[in-house]
């Protein structure tokens, strides 16, 4: 797919697909190959990842103490980490982390245990803000700040973004946004 997706007519005899030599796409290629971004909690993959991926993403995790650990794992400065998880924002910080708390409670454990593998610290139960990113709009921008310190490229604020995801969303808009302008 690779040698399709970069315009490259020579074709492939893999062990599994076999593409033909003169096989080209049949429209104009936007770039000359897709960005892959591979999502691990695990050593190995990240190893692996390093060899292959332009980023690398840590979901369902807001701890900045990752980063480096993934960074370690991958081997490979060029390779982009992003960080991802349930993001809630509102003008009561006590009312958006109790909704972040309602929204990662369904898969929170299976993440929990991942990321205490992760982290090396068995037998600790990691505090809500690990998972999270949750509070006012300046509490919402300074984690992501401190995820950018720790080493990520990229923050991904993932639903429900507020009360309502459009009211979430405008205030990630217009009150975080604009607080994390370099």
């Amino acid at each position: 797919m690779t040698k399709l997706l970069a315009g490259d007519p020579s074709g492939v005899e893999g062990s599994r697909f076999r593409l033909a030599p003169g096989t080209i796409l049949a429209y104009e290629r936007a770039r000359p190959r897709v960005p892959l971004l591979i999502g691990t909690w695990g050593r190995r993959t990240a190893a692996w990842a390093g060899t292959v991926a332009d980023e690398v993403k840590l979901g369902g995790s807001a701890n900045p103490d990752l980063v480096p650990v993934m960074r370690e794992w991958l081997e490979n400065d060029d390779v982009r980490i992003v960080v991802g998880c349930v993001t809630v924002v509102d003008e009561d910080g006590n009312w958006a982390r109790e909704r972040a708390r309602a929204a990662v409670a369904p898969y929170l454990e299976i993440v929990a245990d991942a990321i205490r593998r992760l982290e090396l610290r068995p037998g600790q139960e990691p505090p809500l803000e690990r998972f999270t990113i949750a509070g006012t709009p300046e509490e919402v921008a300074a984690r992501v700040e401190e995820l950018w310190a720790a080493g990520a490229h990229r923050v991904e604020l993932g639903t429900p973004q507020g009360r309502t995801t459009e009211a979430g969303v405008e205030l990630i808009c217009n009150r975080v946004l604009p607080l994390l302008r370099r």
